[in-house]
């Protein structure tokens, strides 16, 4: 082998891993290279497994040298499955000498990234499982889902205290009391993915600052419920509906900061997306979700300021659009249709679509 550093080694071999999202700024669906491994997360995770495994069959140094990386991304999926990985951070954890667990130095210490594999609303988890897999990973970064703003029905949340590190959270994964305690703990966190079960409103629920949170996918009652403000706000994904968005707290706290605006939800009429869009004045990116189950009247104008916009059919596989009944099919296309010739209006303007 030739004669290295071990930090040169440990470069190579990142290369091989599955990246991470990096969570200091706000990651555009336009970026297509820094998303691909989102889109297609299975086959990228396994052939991502598959080469760390084989880095620790090459030798004893590579073994060590890659232990990092075989740890850094675990992914949790339905029953059982997962529970080898639990028992392997238990053994190392309880095999560790005192000093080890001081210093933090033992597998569970490695892990960044808890992806938790949803399969539909009928999975089951070993919720054991995962509490313990958190409680053994005190550097833990992120723990949401690689596919879904929503997860798990109100009797599969997770009651856990979250490490101190957590920067990205999916708030569907935690009970009540757990979601309270990490938004009201949120100075570190910098994306915040929403939750998909009714909240009884509350209006005189104190105010929430995440002060260092630039990426938001909730729904907009849910931000309105839990009173949260995020001042840096930029990519902001809102889910469900927009009616009645003007008169929110929501809207008016974050609509002079978003630059990246999503919406994979509907509105009533094009009075509505047409207020919201003009009152964005930094604005810079719109990203149109079209779902032929629930599409939504197009705008009449886009603003001067906007200067990429996104059509996308990310809640329905564009294969469903395809082989649905004719008039389903005539429909999606007429209003994918309108968008692009509303777009071209702007064509002076806009630079991507």
């Amino acid at each position: 082998m030739i004669s290295l550093p071990p930090e040169i080694w440990l470069q190579i071999f990142s290369f091989l891993a599955l990246p991470r999202p990096a969570l200091d700024v706000p990651i555009s669906l336009f970026d297509i290279d820094t998303n691909s491994h989102i889109q297609e997360f299975d086959a990228s995770y396994a052939a991502s497994m598959q080469l760390k495994l084989s880095l620790q069959l090459v030798c004893k140094s590579w073994s060590r040298l890659s232990l990092p990386l075989f740890w850094e991304v675990i992914c949790v999926r339905p029953g059982r499955r997962s529970h080898a990985i639990g028992s392997a951070l238990q053994k190392d954890y309880d095999t560790s000498d005192e000093n080890t667990k001081l210093t933090t130095n033992w597998l569970g210490s490695l892990v960044r990234t808890l992806h938790i594999r949803d399969f539909g609303q009928y999975s089951v988890f070993d919720l054991a499982n995962i509490e313990r897999i958190l409680r053994l990973c005190p550097r833990l970064e992120t723990i949401t889902n690689p596919d879904s703003w929503q997860l798990f029905r109100s009797d599969f949340h997770l009651d856990i205290s979250l490490s101190s590190s957590i920067r990205e959270v999916h708030l569907a994964l935690l009970g009540e009391q757990s979601i309270k305690t990490i938004l009201n703990n949120g100075e570190d966190l910098q994306v915040v993915h929403g939750s998909n079960y009714d909240s009884e409103l509350c209006p005189s629920m104190e105010e929430v600052v995440l002060p260092l949170v630039h990426t938001l996918s909730m729904r907009l009652s849910d931000m309105e419920y839990r009173n949260i403000r995020a001042p840096q706000l930029q990519r902001w994904i809102i889910h469900d509906s927009i009616i009645g968005i003007e008169s929110t707290q929501s809207f008016h706290h974050h609509a002079n900061c978003v630059t990246t605006l999503e919406l994979p939800c509907s509105w009533p009429d094009y009075r509505t997306i047409d207020a919201v869009l003009s009152d964005m004045p930094n604005l810079q990116d719109l990203i149109i979700h079209l779902d032929p189950e629930n599409l939504s009247p197009i705008a009449h104008r886009l603003p001067p300021h906007l200067r990429r916009l996104g059509i996308s059919a990310s809640y329905s596989y564009y294969g469903d659009v395809l082989n649905s009944d004719e008039i389903t099919y005539n429909w999606w296309r007429d209003h994918l249709e309108d968008w692009i010739a509303l777009a071209l209006q702007s064509a002076a303007t806009l630079q991507l679509v």
